[in-house]
């Protein structure tokens, strides 16, 4: 039997409404292709240089949208996450909704809103930190710090996201009767890893190559410059 996810009662497949609270379902309209899995999450995370998280969060905001009903913004929640502290509450509103959401379905679950919160601010620490590394002249050692906080965070991210969704599968296996699907891969998807591809060639040519790193400090001088008038 499929379970409502408003109220926890158990719903026939043909079903259009939940008889306990009436609750709209949208089973057929989305035909369960929400499942997405620990190795697209890994291989994402390290491809898109950690900005997976950015899509994740929009993704599993319009699952939860189409499957619910309520009325929320997938695009600016996944936005917002990059918001200073707000963005600590968006995150924790997303973890303790599908929380939630599999609590009323007396599905067991170990997600941890307040886990999740405490590795955005490591993130957001992370990125201090790198943001001074910056500040000054990019030598060497500079470079290398930041590879290393840039593979930190992508660590961080996939830890994340593979928390969250491995609960969160659960609970699109439980409520479809094992009939979910793979979310299909979208085209902000494949921006995303091509944005990341891009920001690892930069990070490793700063790394590896004086010239680059020379070329880049020429820029970044006449970039001032023209700012400064």
């Amino acid at each position: 039997m499929l379970v409502c996810a408003i109220c926890g009662t158990e719903i026939a497949p043909a079903a259009s409404f939940c008889q306990a609270c009436g609750h709209a379902l949208r089973t057929r309209e989305v035909g369960w292709n929400y499942r997405i899995s620990p190795t697209r999450i890994m291989v994402m995370s390290v491809l898109s240089w950690s900005l997976y998280l950015f899509y994740w969060m929009y993704l599993s905001w319009k699952h939860y949208r189409d499957h619910t009903g309520e009325q929320v913004y997938p695009i600016w929640h996944s936005l917002a996450i990059a918001v200073p502290i707000y963005g600590f509450f968006r995150a924790h509103a997303h973890a303790r909704s599908y929380k939630e959401l599999m609590t009323l379905a007396n599905i067991e679950n170990t997600l941890n809103p307040g886990a999740v919160v405490k590795a955005l601010v490591a993130l957001w620490v992370l990125d201090g930190i790198e943001n001074t590394l910056t500040a000054s002249e990019t030598t060497q050692l500079v470079a290398t710090g930041t590879l290393l906080i840039h593979i930190l965070s992508v660590v961080i991210v996939a830890w994340v996201l593979l928390h969250l969704q491995e609960n969160i599968n659960r609970y699109w296996y439980t409520v479809s009767n094992g009939v979910v699907q793979d979310a299909r891969v979208g085209v902000g998807e494949v921006i995303f890893a091509i944005m990341g591809m891009f920001l690892w060639f930069d990070t490793f040519a700063t790394l590896l190559s004086s010239d680059y790193r020379n070329a880049f400090e020429l820029t970044a001088t006449l970039i001032r410059c023209c700012v400064a008038g």
